[in-house]
């Protein structure tokens, strides 16, 4: 057994049977040769499995890419429902699928089978996704899709090794990003008196103290322009406009794919018991999402053919994905999970009640009553939630505390 072939065996839960090999040694080899020029020659070697990640293991001198087909396999389903479906809903059943995946590789065996069923329940009746378009466009963009994610992960590799390469790389996008992409916005926002300023001002600002002072983000960024290089076609070879706009929107969405992934995952493991709320994985993601579209819009081979009818697709495709594929995700699985979560993890959402209840009293006492009331009407409503004997013994406890001037 391989160095590879060790890792993924103990890291994973692979499905070895579904593997094609054939299918990936045109692209693997494609890309050796396009980064050959960069001075390295990463391998590369193919697993299956849930996890739906691209990394690098190494091993001595070597470095392998070890690419997950079952993410290219995701990509395709989120193509199929960005380019052909009407109904929101379907992006939501899909993402239960995904989720109970997530549970169970997160050690979260019950939310698993309760989600699984939940997309089993309803997949039949959200099948307008299938009814295909154009189908070699859709294979064009997940392919291109599978390989950036593969140049991006090589890249790693490659600036790692050229250190004062890298340093220098990692100051001018800081300079070039900060200044023409942040404070030019701001500045744009000032002048024009945008009635939401007061808001995005500091999102910005935040977001430049982070890309200011985080090297692993800046490097993330870079690996993502980098990658830019290898898959869209040169001016030299005088593409197409067609050819010049799949790829743009294959490098773009392929990242929108990757951070939609990233939320479903942290839905789902935001629901162990015990687990303390965190949002701060999202920035990151923020900022590789607005540095890429910029980087988009100054790359030359993009520059060399882009026109007015171009940046409208551009726009138009953006709301599609938004409308019919994120938004449906992220504004309802949340709520979704934690409605499941709630009914395999009972007494972990008494302990989140509970917590909610002491919170409650601490600020406004003087409600206590008042609180009992309403406590009891709920749990009459859905006693599933929380025990009854639960509530009342916590209560009683901090009634009697507070009853007794002492401090909960």
């Amino acid at each position: 057994m391989g160095p590879a072939a060790a890792y993924l065996a103990a890291t994973r839960r692979e499905m070895p049977a579904f593997l094609a090999r054939d299918h990936y040694r045109s692209i693997f080899d494609g890309l050796q040769t396009s980064l050959s020029s960069y001075g390295a020659t990463p391998e590369f070697d193919l697993t299956y499995s849930a996890e739906r990640t691209c990394e690098t293991i190494r091993t001595g001198e070597r470095q392998i890419v070890i690419y997950d087909q079952y993410l290219g396999q995701t990509f395709n389903q989120l193509n199929r429902l960005h380019f052909n479906t009407t109904d929101p809903r379907e992006a939501r059943v899909y993402a239960y699928k995904v989720a109970a995946e997530f549970a169970q590789i997160d050690g979260q065996p019950r939310l698993g089978a309760v989600l699984a069923m939940a997309h089993v329940a309803s997949r039949d009746d959200t099948i307008g996704h299938r009814k295909d378009t154009d189908v070699a466009h859709r294979m064009r963009i997940t392919a291109l899709q599978e390989a950036y994610v593969m140049a991006h992960e090589a890249f790693h590799t490659i600036v790692e090794r050229q250190v004062a390469w890298r340093e220098q790389m990692l100051r001018d996008a800081r300079a070039d990003f900060l200044k023409n992409f942040y404070l030019s916005a701001i500045i744009r926002l000032e002048e024009a008196n945008h009635p939401d300023l007061d808001t995005i001002a500091p999102m910005y600002l935040k977001q430049m103290e982070l890309f200011g002072s985080d090297d692993a983000l800046v490097e993330e960024c870079l690996c993502d322009t980098l990658s830019m290089s290898v898959i869209c076609p040169h001016p030299d070879r005088n593409p197409s406009i067609g050819q010049v706009e799949e790829a743009r929107d294959a490098i773009f969405f392929a990242l929108r794919h990757l951070r939609l992934l990233a939320f479903v995952r942290h839905a789902v493991h935001e629901r162990r018991p015990g687990f303390v709320a965190n949002d701060d994985w999202l920035d990151p993601y923020l900022v590789r999402t607005q540095f890429l579209r910029w980087a988009l819009g100054q790359f030359p081979p993009l520059l060399a053919l882009r026109t007015p009818e171009m940046l409208t697709r551009f726009e138009l495709a953006q709301e599609r994905y938004s409308k019919f594929v994120e938004d449906p995700i992220l504004f309802e699985l949340p709520t979704a999970i934690a409605g499941y979560a709630n009914k395999v993890y009972p007494e972990a959402h008494e302990r989140e009640l509970g917590d909610a209840l002491t919170d409650a009293l601490l600020q406004h006492p003087e409600q206590a009553q008042r609180m009992s009331q309403l406590g009891e009407k709920f749990f009459i409503t859905d006693p599933e939630l929380m025990s009854q004997e639960f509530y009342d013994t916590r209560l009683r406890a901090l009634k009697a505390r507070m009853d007794e001037g002492k401090d909960v």
